[in-house]
C-alpha cells in the first residue's frame, strides 16, 4: 500500500475522531491564519518579483533565486492559503483536497533547498573570490533552481503519484502509521534535514574563515593601523553578504522547529502498541492540539515573511523598491496634470 497523506494530516485526523468541535475551531483558526498570511505573501511576494524582473540592475543571481522564492511563495497564497476555508470544506476526492497537503510540502522543500543553495552560493564568494563567476554562472544556477523545483515536486507528489496508492480514497492513510511515518522520515530527512545539514555546514565554514581572518590580522603588528583598519574593513564588507542567510535561517528554524518536534512526539507514540501509549496519552494529545492550532500554519508561512528579510538586508532592492514606489505616485500626478492641460486647450 502507498502513503498518500501527509504528516500534518494525522493531528487534525487524530483530533477529528476524538473531539469533532476541536477540529472546527483548528479549521476556523487555520482559516483566519491562512487568509492573513496569503494577502500578505501576495502583497510583498508579487510586486518583489515583479520589481526584479523589470529592473536589469536586480539581475544577479541571489536576486534570481530570491524570484524564485518569491514565485513559490505566490503559489502558496493562490493554491492554498487564500482558498483554504473552500478546500477545507470540499469532498475528499476533488482535486485541491487531493494535492492540498502535497502541494504545502512542496513549498517547504522548495524553500529549504533555495535556502541551502543560497549558504552554498555565500561559501563560494568567500572562499573563492577571483574564481566565483566562473563557478557560478547564470546557466548553473538556472540548471540548479530547475533541479531544487523538479526534486521538491517529485518527493512532494509521489504518495499521490505512486501507483501502489489506494484507489477507492487517494486522501486516506492508506496503511499502517509505521507505514505512513516511514514516508515522512525520508521526507523530512530528504527536504528538511539535508539542507539545513548543509547551512549550517555553511554557517560553520564562514565563522571558521572569519576567526582566520581575524587571527592574521591581528599577527600582522608590522602593518601600520591604517592598513589593518582597511583589512578589516574588507572583511566586513565580504562577511556582510552572508547575513541575510543567518538570519533567514535562524527564523526558519523559529517558525518550524515546533511544529516538527509536535509531528514527531506524535508519529513517535503513535506507533507504539496501546499498552504503552496510553500512559503517554496526555504528551500525544497536547502535540496534536498544538500542532492543530496553530504550529502547523506558522511552519508552512514562512515563505510568505520570508523577503521581508532580503529587502532589509539587500540595499539594490531597497533602492529599487523606493524608486520603483516614487514613479508609481508620480504617474497620477502627471495624468492629472496632462488631463487638466487638454482640458484648458479644449475651452480655449
Amino acid at each position: 500500500m502507498s502513503i498518500n497523506t501527509t504528516l500534518s494530516s494525522l493531528p487534525i485526523n487524530t483530533t477529528r475522531n476524538a473531539n469533532g468541535n476541536g477540529v472546527m475551531l483548528s479549521i476556523t483558526i487555520a482559516a483566519i491564519y491562512n487568509g492573513i498570511t496569503g494577502i500578505i505573501a501576495l502583497t510583498i511576494n508579487a510586486p518583489l518579483a515583479y520589481i526584479i524582473i523589470t529592473r536589469r540592475t536586480l539581475w544577479k543571481i541571489p536576486h534570481i533565486r530570491l524570484c524564485s522564492m518569491c514565485f513559490t511563495s505566490i503559489i502558496l497564497a493562490l493554491l492554498y492559503c487564500l482558498p483554504y476555508p473552500w478546500i477545507s470544506s470540499s469532498p475528499p476526492t476533488s482535486v485541491l483536497k487531493i494535492i492540498q497537503k502535497p502541494l504545502r510540502n512542496f513549498l517547504l522543500a522548495s524553500f529549504c533547498f533555495h535556502l541551502a543553495s543560497d549558504a552554498v552560493d555565500k561559501v563560494v564568494i568567500i572562499a573563492f573570490p577571483f574564481q566565483y563567476k566562473s563557478f557560478v554562472r547564470p546557466s548553473i544556477v538556472g540548471l540548479n533552481l530547475t533541479l531544487v523545483w523538479l526534486i521538491s515536486l517529485f518527493v512532494s507528489f509521489y504518495p499521490i503519484i505512486s501507483p501502489l496508492r489506494r484507489k477507492s480514497n487517494v486522501t486516506y492513510l492508506t496503511g499502517s502509521i509505521s507505514e505512513e511515518a516511514n514516508y515522512h522520515y525520508v521526507f523530512y530527512s530528504l527536504c528538511i534535514i539535508l539542507p539545513y545539514s548543509v547551512i549550517i555546514l555553511c554557517h560553520g565554514y564562514l565563522f571558521v574563515v572569519a576567526l582566520r581572518h581575524v587571527r592574521n590580522i591581528d599577527y600582522q603588528q608590522s602593518k601600520s593601523m591604517e592598513e589593518l583598519k582597511r583589512g578589516r574593513q574588507r572583511i566586513i564588507k565580504k562577511f556582510r553578504a552572508a547575513r541575510p542567510l543567518i538570519v533567514t535561517s535562524v527564523v526558519f528554524l523559529i517558525f518550524t522547529v515546533p511544529y516538527f518536534v509536535c509531528l514527531f512526539i506524535a508519529f513517535s507514540l503513535g506507533d507504539l502498541p496501546w499498552e504503552i501509549r496510553k500512559k503517554h496519552l496526555g504528551v500525544l494529545m497536547n502535540a496534536l492540539k498544538a500542532s492543530s492550532y496553530g504550529l502547523r500554519e506558522l511552519a508552512f508561512s514562512y515563505p510568505a515573511y520570508n523577503p521581508f528579510i532580503f529587502i532589509l538586508f539587500s540595499q539594490d532592492l531597497r533602492k529599487e523598491i523606493a524608486e520603483f514606489l516614487r514613479i508609481s505616485r508620480k504617474k497620477p500626478l502627471l495624468q492629472s496634470a496632462s488631463t487638466t492641460r487638454m482640458t484648458s486647450t479644449h475651452l480655449i
